[in-house]
């Protein structure tokens, strides 16, 4: 996580949730998803599902206040 930081130009949905951790749940579903921001202080659109993440774009990772960025965690399953 990052915190006061969120990733530009690459939201594909906004979402309203009750928290950070529904946030994460509506993004792990979804393949198109590899990171998220969340806003902290209000409960309209505060979760921006990403399709690109601070690795593939790290110029697009901007401070913006009130906002923390996370990453997913992608794991590879050969066989």
């Amino acid at each position: 996580m990052v915190d006061g930081h969120a990733l530009i130009g690459s939201v594909f949905a906004n979402v309203s949730v009750a928290g950070v951790m529904d946030c994460y749940k509506a993004c792990r579903p979804n393949c198109r998803c590899i990171s998220f921001n969340f806003l902290t202080n209000t409960n309209q659109d505060n979760c921006q599902l990403n399709e690109e993440n601070r690795h593939l774009k790290p110029y697009a990772l901007k401070p913006m206040g009130g906002w923390m960025y996370y990453d997913m965690v992608i794991e590879y399953r050969v066989g």
